[in-house]
């Protein structure tokens, strides 16, 4: 019984000094958190931000929706082409002609 009060002691002595070189470590925590805590966004902030994101992310969207697309490009690309071949139309015409003639 002796041993085992003397092993208890020796252990709750260990936990005392593990606790003892904890102690500052917390307060240095508890310290730290008190420091940032006013940094620190609410709620409110952070519902407030969120619906800003979104607002940016419609706009984002809005402004997506109004560029051309690649077959827009691409239409505008044959139309510039077929504006500057104009003035080869009638020789090709003409060909066109012969080959269905015969």
């Amino acid at each position: 019984m002796e041993q085992r009060v003397a092993k208890l002691e020796t252990d709750v002595g260990e936990i005392k000094a593990t606790l003892g070189a904890l102690a500052p470590k917390i307060h240095e925590m508890h310290a730290f958190i008190q420091a940032k805590l006013p940094d620190l966004a609410t709620k409110g902030d952070l519902s407030a931000g969120e619906v800003r994101l979104s607002d940016k992310v419609s706009a984002v969207a809005v402004e997506i929706a109004k560029r051309p697309t690649r077959a827009d490009t691409w239409a505008a690309i044959g139309v510039i082409a077929a504006i500057a071949s104009l003035p080869y139309w009638p020789t090709w015409l003409e060909g066109v002609k012969a080959i269905f003639s015969r």
